[in-house]
Order: structure tokens, then C-alpha cells, then sequence
């Protein structure tokens, strides 16, 4: 004789406790994308706090003729580099989230019609006028200005040498 050791749930009910823990799964990978916002922010905010103080360490090392100017023209132009790849890896990760979080916030929405559950939830609206309310939408383009000034640096390392000619060591 055999034993049945399946659940004997009803199927409406097994189907409202799959669509509670799909709501659950996505609320909670929404959160995850949001922290992984924040932690992109902290570590451009790491990152930017170590450049500037490499920055100013050879500045005042060439200053008191320590090292050479060219070497710190080096300096300026290597903080150049590592400020713009950083702003293009967190630029791609943050571009990811946001598709990510358009995709959950899709799924939600089809998942609360599926159920008739109306907690007024919409599609993601990406209308330029409702992006640029969006916390991640200022991030991106930060990264932007910081990439182009990371290029400039790279490119032109100088200019802030000359902006700053009373720190150099006279030649």
C-alpha cells in the first residue's frame, strides 16, 4: 500500500502562498539593488578621498623638491587613469542595477495583476522628466563629470600643476 506525501493545500491557496513568497523574493532583491547603490557610492567616495590625498601627498613631496616635477606630473596623470577607470566600472554597474530594478519593478507589477492586487503600483516610468527624480539618475551622471575629469587629468596633467605653481620645486 502506498502512502501519499504530497500536500493536500488547495490549489488557490498554494497559488497565494507562491505569489506572497515571489513578492517577498522580489521586494527583497529590490532592497539589494538599492544597497548595492549606496555601496557604489561609498566606494567613488573611497576611491575620490585616496586620489585627492595622493594627490596632495606628491604635491607637497614636489614641493619641498623631494621628487621631480615630472614625477609628479606622473602622479597627477596616474590619478587621471584610476579615477576614470573606477567612474566606467561603477558607471556599468550602476547602468546594470538600474535595468535590473526596472525588470523587478516590472515583474512586481504583473505579479500584483496576476493576483488582483491593487497597491498602486505602475511600471517604471523613464520619462527624462521622472528620471531625473531618481537618486541613481544623479549618480550616473556624476560618474560622467568625474570620468571627463579623470581624462582631462590624464591628458593635461599640467594645468593643475600650473594652477598650483607655488607648490612646485623651482627648477
Amino acid at each position: 500500500m502506498q502512502t501519499n506525501t504530497h500536500s493536500t493545500v488547495p490549489n488557490k491557496e498554494l497559488s497565494d502562498l507562491l505569489a506572497v513568497e515571489r513578492y517577498k523574493f522580489i521586494q527583497d532583491k529590490i532592497k539589494f539593488l538599492d544597497n548595492q547603490q549606496h555601496s557604489n557610492f561609498t566606494t567613488l567616495l573611497k576611491v575620490i578621498i585616496a586620489l585627492s590625498t595622493f594627490i596632495v601627498a606628491s604635491l607637497i613631496a614636489g614641493s619641498e623638491c623631494k621628487i621631480s616635477n615630472e614625477t609628479v606630473s606622473f602622479a597627477i596623470s596616474s590619478t587621471g587613469v584610476a579615477l576614470t577607470i573606477t567612474c566606467v566600472y561603477l558607471l556599468g554597474l550602476s547602468i546594470a542595477v538600474l535595468f535590473s530594478w526596472i525588470d523587478y519593478r516590472k515583474e512586481e507589477v504583473e505579479l500584483l495583476n496576476k493576483v488582483n492586487c491593487d497597491l498602486n503600483r505602475s511600471d517604471p516610468d523613464i520619462k527624462p522628466c521622472k528620471l531625473i527624480r531618481w537618486n541613481e539618475f544623479h549618480f550616473m551622471v556624476l560618474l560622467v563629470l568625474l570620468t571627463i575629469m579623470g581624462i582631462v587629468t590624464f591628458i593635461n596633467p599640467n594645468y593643475l600643476m600650473n594652477i598650483l605653481d607655488s607648490v612646485t620645486c623651482p627648477k
